[in-house]
């Protein structure tokens, strides 16, 4: 396989080259090897089109008769031979050299010119004869930037190399150019929900708490409930009516400088208070204030699920992940904002 993707053109060359490399152990079975090599012919045949003599000249050789003076003579025929097939460059390899010499922003190139470019910069096509060479570039652009598709022949876009538009809506004949490669386009990684702020501001727990209290207390107002913030703190910051009914409210609030953040409830006043008329609401001041509202149902399956309590902290670790908010491996976007949860 490794002589047949050298490219040899004839069996001889193969043959050659085996018995190169393996000596006479390789004669005896020459003949079977032939008989592969023509089945490997064929399944190569449209590969190597532009390196390999027509078929009928490749398995014209009588392997029978291939003795050791004939084999001595076609290696040292071989090695004498500046363009012999096994050693010099693909056409395709040619051809690439060629282009990527002027590079992907030179606007186009010709047969001729790339023939001529070959013929000049590839020393193994330097004594080559130019019609024949400009007919094998001929030839390999053709298949290059064409497929086969249902029986039709099309661009190839897959291909490195595109035909040359002529600004009449057709293309300039025998006239290709590289093709430039498509930008990829990066992946959009989704703006996280609670956006961290860009200049975390210096203040005191007590203020930000105060202002936490204040943000739900508005919210509350604005959905009708009649709030009351509590003169101690117990484990309730707000006590909030509607319809003649109360709830009572536990406000926790957090700067949030990073993708994930903690917030503890104290386990104390979660045991106090662990009742259905009871809310958790998490002022998350990021970008944009966004609140988080919990039940106590919501509290005591997190607790279950892994979170941590502590005899004196009840600790939630939040964290961001493409566009939705966790708890550990619990999905939480439902609980941002939905204060209509309160009920």
């Amino acid at each position: 396989m490794f002589h047949i993707e050298a490219g040899s053109g004839k069996f001889p060359d193969y043959a050659t080259r085996m018995i190169a490399d393996l000596g006479d152990a390789i004669r005896p079975y020459l003949k079977s090897f032939y008989n592969g090599v023509r089945g490997l012919l064929e399944a190569q045949e449209s590969a190597l089109a532009n390196e390999m003599t027509p078929y009928d000249d490749v398995c014209t050789f009588d392997v029978m008769n291939f003795d050791k003076e004939s084999t001595d003579a076609l290696i040292a025929d071989n090695s004498n031979n500046k363009l012999n097939n096994s050693r010099m460059k693909t056409i395709k390899d040619a051809v690439y050299d060629a282009f990527m010499i002027q590079g992907v922003n030179y606007p186009e190139m010709s047969i001729d010119d790339i023939a001529l470019e070959i013929q000049d910069k590839d020393s193994d096509y330097k004594d080559c004869d130019l019609n024949e060479l400009r007919k094998k570039v001929s030839s390999y652009m053709s298949n290059a930037v064409t497929k086969i598709v249902k029986g039709q022949r099309v661009e190839n876009k897959d291909s490195i190399y595109q035909r040359v538009k002529n600004g009449k809506g057709g293309y300039k004949k025998g006239v290709y150019r590289l093709r430039k490669p498509k930008k990829k386009k990066e992946p959009k990684v989704p703006t996280p929900i609670l956006q961290p702020v860009e200049h975390p501001m210096s203040i005191e727990n007590l203020y930000m708490g105060s202002a936490g209290e204040m943000a739900v207390c508005s919210e509350l107002l604005f959905r009708e409930y009649n709030v009351s913030r509590m003169a101690v703190d117990d484990g309730i910051d707000i006590v909030a009516m509607k319809n003649n009914k109360t709830y009572y409210i536990q406000v926790k609030t957090v700067q949030i400088k990073s993708e994930s953040f903690s917030v503890q409830l104290k386990t104390k006043s979660y045991e106090r208070y662990n009742a259905n008329d009871c809310y958790y609401i998490i002022v998350a001041r990021a970008e944009t204030t966004q609140f988080i509202v919990a039940t106590a149902d919501d509290i005591r399956r997190l607790i279950e699920r892994g979170s941590a309590k502590g005899e004196k902290f009840i600790s939630l670790r939040f964290s961001q992940n493409m566009g939705c908010l966790f708890v550990g491996e619990e999905n939480v976007n439902y609980m941002l904002n939905s204060f209509d949860r309160i009920k």
